[in-house]
């Protein structure tokens, strides 16, 4: 998958930009491309959704008694660097 283009995609991947307000196109981009895999993992075959999901480190668990799916997310400072809160490191 291709990252966000544009003035805001190479916004997005520096750190140390001023944030901006984006444009309806910018925005347009960025919606597109996070709907677009979404849309091949809901069609795609359940075997692949599992290891697709496996790969994401995230677990789909149905409750049938609610009728709902819990979604649980593993994120480790391994895989995606450190994790700090808004006003920084404790």
């Amino acid at each position: 998958m291709r990252g966000p283009r544009g003035r805001g995609g190479d916004r997005l991947a520096s750190s140390s930009a001023v944030p901006h307000r984006m444009t309806v196109k910018e925005i347009t981009v960025i919606v597109q491309e996070l709907t677009s895999p979404a849309a091949v993992i809901r069609d795609a075959d359940p075997a692949d959704k599992a290891q697709i999901y496996t790969g994401l480190k995230l677990t789909l668990t149905y409750q049938p008694t609610s009728g709902t799916i819990r979604a649980e997310a593993q994120v480790s400072p391994a895989d995606y660097g450190v994790m700090v809160g808004v006003r920084g490191g404790t």
